[in-house]
């Protein structure tokens, strides 16, 4: 069985409603279905309203949006993509759901692990797909918009090599190994099962190995720390454009990129490796999340708890941090169901956060069945 949620969110940059349909796939099911297996601590199952309070397990990206693109895991295991631009010339668009298999994109080798969506938000150069499979990685859609524009070459789907590697994987890395892979402009950030992080970035802060880094190479991220040891215990990295933001197995935060905050309410901060951030409470966390508004070059962060408490932190020109206020914050506080006094009743009982890791400042929450807009 299936829901559907039809709602519209406020495009901060051209005033357009976007109808954005999600849908959820019962989770009635006895086993893995049609999804190929990674890491131990990967459950595709636990995600959205039925999901439990592992942040370990966390699968994020059945469900994945660009600015007018959509990709969504099937309950059997298929990826089906639509939208601006993802046809298999990586310009066509796609009118209806198309599965991503050989047939509709010749090149595809390999079974399916993870895809996702890079996406700028306006312009020509909008959007790239990115594919991995037991094969190796694989692009498509405008060279640039997530991986440096030498490594394609051309918009069409096609395999990748990265610093000589075939399968497009940094050396020593198998697909296999891979537990999180996470798309944004101009980034792209894998999470091994072993809990290192590996970043491939046309921005050099978003590397995380210090002032210096290539946009054709992987890069091993390093903690601020001293010595700059390896991040290492990752569970889930998410982020936006200049931002990525990470969470450990023992529930600490770090972050890193030309845009951060820290919690501690120090000022924006452009870091080169992965630095602690304050966690907003002391509950086990469960999901989290960047988004970041383009004409304040600030990034907002969320933190969703175990016990169903959402925490937001950053920018807020757009009232984007739900605290019924535009006050920039850089601590946490919590968004809210109203504005009353002494400033309503904190945001509980959510099941899952997405925000937009695309654009600016859209994001939507999912609370007891119902879904609510934070702008």
């Amino acid at each position: 069985m299936y829901k559907q949620f039809n709602f519209s969110l406020r495009n901060a940059t051209s005033a357009l409603l976007v109808t954005f349909v999600s849908i959820f796939a019962s989770l009635n099911l006895t086993a893995q279905c049609g999804f190929q297996a990674t890491c131990s601590n990967t459950n595709y199952l636990n995600f959205g309203m039925t999901s439990n309070g592992d942040g370990n397990t966390i699968e994020y990206d059945n469900f994945v949006g660009g600015y007018h693109q959509s990709l969504v895991r099937t309950a059997n295991g298929e990826y089906k993509v639509w939208g601006g631009g993802l046809a298999n010339d990586g310009v066509a668009n796609l009118l209806s759901p198309t599965t991503i298999n050989s047939t509709n994109f010749p090149a595809l080798t390999g079974s399916i692990l993870k895809a996702g969506i890079g996406s700028l938000g306006s312009g020509a150069a909008a959007q790239q797909g990115i594919v991995l499979t037991t094969t190796g990685l694989f692009a498509w859609g405008s060279e640039a918009r997530v991986i440096d524009a030498t490594i394609t070459t051309s918009n069409a789907f096609q395999k990748i090599t990265v610093n000589g590697q075939t399968d497009g994987l940094p050396a020593g890395v198998d697909p296999l190994d891979i537990k999180m892979m996470f798309t944004t402009d101009r980034t792209l950030a894998l999470t091994t099962c072993s809990g290192h992080v590996y970043v491939l970035s046309q921005s050099v802060a978003n590397a995380g190995v210090g002032a210096t880094a290539s946009a054709t190479q992987w890069h091993q991220v390093t903690e601020s720390t001293a010595g700059n040891p390896v991040l290492t215990n990752v569970v889930a990295v998410r982020g936006q454009r200049n931002t990525l933001f990470a969470l450990k197995s023992d529930g600490t935060l770090w972050t890193w990129g030309s845009e951060t905050f820290l919690g501690d309410n120090s000022a924006l901060a452009s870091l080169d490796r992965a630095t602690p951030v304050i966690a907003p409470s002391g509950n086990s966390i469960k999901m989290i999340g960047v988004t970041r508004k383009e004409t304040s070059a600030r990034p907002s962060y969320y933190v969703l708890n175990s016990d169903g408490n959402l925490y937001a932190m950053g920018e807020n020109g757009e009232r984007q941090l739900g605290d019924w206020t535009t006050t920039d914050r850089q601590v946490w506080v919590q968004p809210r169901y109203t504005a009353a006094s002494p400033g309503g009743t904190a945001m509980n009982n959510i099941h899952w956060i997405s925000p937009q890791e695309q654009l600016l400042q859209i994001r939507r929450t999912i609370t007891g069945g119902r879904i609510i807009h934070l702008c």
